[in-house]
């Protein structure tokens, strides 16, 4: 069975009610696949199915023989669902190489700063982190008062 064929079942599976149970009805083992399959083209399950198709081939040219008039529409309409995607295998390499951390960047994760509630005071704030290179993944900003002062609360993380 070649991979137009295949490609024909997987078309056959998402557009026919009647050809999708049948179908899971032989497959029993992987009906769960189907149905993920049917309501999602692009999910994983899809090289499960195939692979299944691949193994099973006398089953499913029985079932494909019994919905003749199906297979022969499909054949003439658009083209059918690709099997799988090609995708290249990377060969075995050596580790990956880790970049060197830049002596001079400040973790800043886990740490608050506190500031002025001004537009100067956080543009300030971000003038100093970058003079000073500092390092987080992100940042949140709450408004705050204390000690009867209006500030902004900026919690790195």
């Amino acid at each position: 069975m070649n991979d137009f064929d295949i490609g024909l079942v997987l078309e056959a599976i998402r557009k026919n009610t009647d050809f999708r149970l049948k179908f899971s009805t032989i497959a029993d083992e992987i009906v769960d696949k189907v149905y993920t399959f049917y309501k999602n083209e692009n999910c994983t399950c899809r090289s499960t199915i195939v692979n299944w198709i691949k193994s099973n081939q006398a089953k499913v040219e029985e079932l494909i023989n019994s919905f003749k008039t199906l297979f022969e529409n499909l054949k003439q309409t658009a083209a059918p669902v690709a099997p799988t995607a090609q995708v290249p295998v990377a060969e075995k390499v050596a580790a990956p190489v880790q970049a060197p951390v830049v002596a001079s960047t400040t973790m800043k994760i886990g740490s608050i700063e506190v500031i002025e509630r001004t537009p100067q005071a956080y543009a300030s704030l971000f003038d100093k982190i970058k003079q000073e290179r500092w390092v987080f993944r992100g940042l949140n900003v709450a408004p705050m008062i204390q000690d009867g002062k209006e500030v902004w609360f900026v919690f790195f993380y």
